[in-house]
């Protein structure tokens, strides 16, 4: 998962913004509910871009179906639970603002 978000944070890092950037590097570093709580903040600004959903959606998916990432992260059972009822929802307000995104009918 590390080479991805890596690849993710060299190919958008002149096209996101400060939070994005910020939320990518708590992930790089393990800090996974860091991140969560900077890409919820994103996608609830004026201006959500696409990688908060998309990333965020992904540590939710993560977190909701691989026991094994929970616990190498010590990430709750409790935060697991909210994240399988919170990756659909994820998915489709991104979905509202981005219909077209491949990324967003692929994880649905």
């Amino acid at each position: 998962m590390v080479v991805l978000q890596m690849v993710v944070l060299t190919q958008f890092q002149n096209k996101m913004n400060t939070n994005i950037e910020t939320a990518l590097k708590a992930e790089l570093e393990g800090r996974y509910l860091d991140a969560v709580q900077i890409y919820e903040s994103e996608i609830i600004s004026r201006d959500p871009c696409l990688d908060a959903f998309i990333n965020l959606a992904f540590l939710y998916w993560s977190s909701a179906s691989d026991f094994s990432f929970n616990i190498e992260n010590n990430i709750s059972g409790s935060f697991a639970q909210d994240a399988e009822l919170r990756y659909p929802v994820v998915l489709e307000l991104g979905l509202k603002l981005y219909p077209s995104s491949v990324e967003f009918h692929f994880w649905k």
